[in-house]
């Protein structure tokens, strides 16, 4: 492999931990812009693999951290919502199929991880079920970045925006919760 493709992906493996972290619940669309950049580097299911690959390093490290937040008596309550019973029905009947469906498809996955712990779900079983759903979803947008006729400094433009502004709205935060929230961490 050639020294710009292994710093190509390299890059993009450190850039899928960064952005698939214990945080990602607060970036919800800001990975799929890199993905679309990276495919116009590198061959979208090289791209796919190193992307599914990191985000199943930073899935471990968030099964573990997440673990200690379905504890806390805020989330008790948030795992008691309609949205969450509903889910969780789901999940009891099919969870391998519901964790797949939710990698694949652009939903909010915080959720189904934290589901999957509450109902005591096995950690290898769970990094399966994201692996199979977050493959051909990784790889139709690196597939789509050759075909996209927007310049890659927009995409990444995109990317950086889609950080920028969740976290610039804790910050503002009406509430005055986001800047304690922000300076604390």
């Amino acid at each position: 492999m050639p020294t710009g493709a292994a710093a190509d992906l390299s890059t993009l493996f450190g850039l899928t931990l960064a952005f698939k972290g214990p945080h990602s619940v607060f970036l919800p669309l800001a990975y799929e812009p890199v993905l679309v950049a990276y495919g116009r580097l590198e061959p979208p299911l090289l791209v796919a693999a190193v992307g599914v690959l990191g985000t199943l390093v930073a899935e471990w490290v968030n099964y573990r951290c997440f673990r200690a937040v379905v504890r806390c008596r805020w989330a008790a309550g948030a795992c008691r919502s309609a949205a969450a019973e509903r889910l969780l029905r789901w999940f009891g009947k099919r969870p391998f199929a519901t964790i797949t469906a939710c990698a694949l498809l652009p939903l909010p996955f915080g959720l189904i991880r934290i589901v999957a712990l509450v109902a005591g779900y096995p950690l290898g079983r769970h990094l399966a079920a994201t692996a199979l759903g977050r493959f051909p979803r990784y790889w139709l947008y690196a597939a789509a970045g050759p075909l996209l006729a927007v310049p890659s400094g927009w995409i990444l433009g995109v990317a950086g925006l889609a950080t920028a502004v969740p976290l610039i709205a804790a910050w503002v935060s009406p509430s005055g919760s986001g800047r304690a929230g922000l300076r604390s961490t």
